[in-house]
């Protein structure tokens, strides 16, 4: 009996916490925000922004109009190399398939599969550590939420599978407010 009230709480749990997720955009959306440029949240953290950075070296507006553009190029730039990076990945990959057996190539996909499972696990399993204790889950309930977390990631594996999202993050955000 303990054992399905068990389950039956974590299956509410996740059940509001999803429902909570989907929910909360619509119940209190996000304030809206002027765009940022390019540059405004330019360097790392604990570094100048732009904004402290051209302030504090008194720019005029010539050379802050001279900095966001340079910025604004720097990150297409930055954009552009990402995509040849995996195009150069793609294409590796793909060289390298040619050069195995049918055997192989199937050998090949099964083993990254195994290793892709075997990081999805690890990673569930620090953030089930990083879970259990604070919210105090019993096993049983930590088993459960492992499987939810498991499945998760299944979900987005598939999508990122079989969906080529072409860099649109909007796509991807969208797919991810629905898992």
């Amino acid at each position: 009996m303990r054992l399905w009230i068990s389950v039956f709480s974590l299956a509410l749990f996740a059940g509001g916490t999803c429902l909570g997720v989907v929910l909360q955009p619509k119940i209190a959306p996000a304030p809206k925000r002027a765009p940022e440029s390019p540059s405004a949240s330019w360097g790392r953290q604990g570094e100048l922004s732009v904004q402290r950075f051209a302030d504090r070296l008194e720019l005029t507006e010539e050379q802050d109009r001279e900095l966001d553009k340079i910025l604004e190029e720097n990150q297409q730039e930055m954009a552009t190399l990402g995509r040849a990076m995996r195009s150069a990945h793609e294409r590796c990959r793909e060289r390298i398939t040619k050069i195995l057996t049918p055997d192989q190539a199937a050998q090949l996909e099964m083993l990254k599969a195994e290793e892709r499972r075997a990081r999805d696990l690890r990673e569930v399993d620090r953030s089930l550590a990083a879970w259990t204790k604070p919210l105090g889950l019993s096993p049983e309930q930590a088993e459960g939420l492992k499987a939810v977390l498991l499945g998760s990631k299944e979900k987005k594996r598939g999508y990122f599978g079989e969906r080529r999202h072409e860099g649109d993050q909007g796509k991807v955000r969208e797919f991810l407010q629905g898992v």
